[in-house]
């Protein structure tokens, strides 16, 4: 059986990520609200694709030494990643409930997960 990561966990994650990609950015373009919101989406995007698909980790999934893998445990490819970083911006559209779902599902997927066919382990 694995070891899923949890909510807790995973948003610990995120929030690390976020000090390190966010909170720069917001700083460099606190004048331009829609700049700073484009490349936000940009970058956030290509950290998430290429830290997973090199690593499977973000820096703050490893602070928290969390792991995405396929459903069968091996590793994402480029393309899982971007698929699964794609459809995190569905589970974040319907109230954040994609991401809330990990709360109650078996495998503590979340939406994306789910339709990345991926998981988050602990290492």
């Amino acid at each position: 059986m694995r070891n899923y990561a949890g909510f807790l966990q995973r948003i610990v994650g995120y929030i690390i990520d976020a000090i390190i990609i966010s909170l720069p950015l917001s700083i460099l373009f606190q004048n331009n609200a829609t700049v700073n919101n484009l490349i936000q989406l940009v970058v956030w995007t290509a950290y998430y694709v290429w830290m997973l698909g090199k690593y499977g980790q973000t820096v703050g999934k490893m602070v928290m030494k969390i792991k995405v893998v396929k459903e069968d445990g091996s590793s994402l490819s480029y393309s899982d990643a971007l698929i699964r970083e794609i459809a995190s911006y569905l589970s974040a559209v319907v109230l954040l409930l994609g991401f809330f779902w990990v709360l109650w599902d078996a495998k503590k997927q979340s939406w994306h997960d789910k339709i990345a066919k991926t998981i988050v382990v602990k290492e």
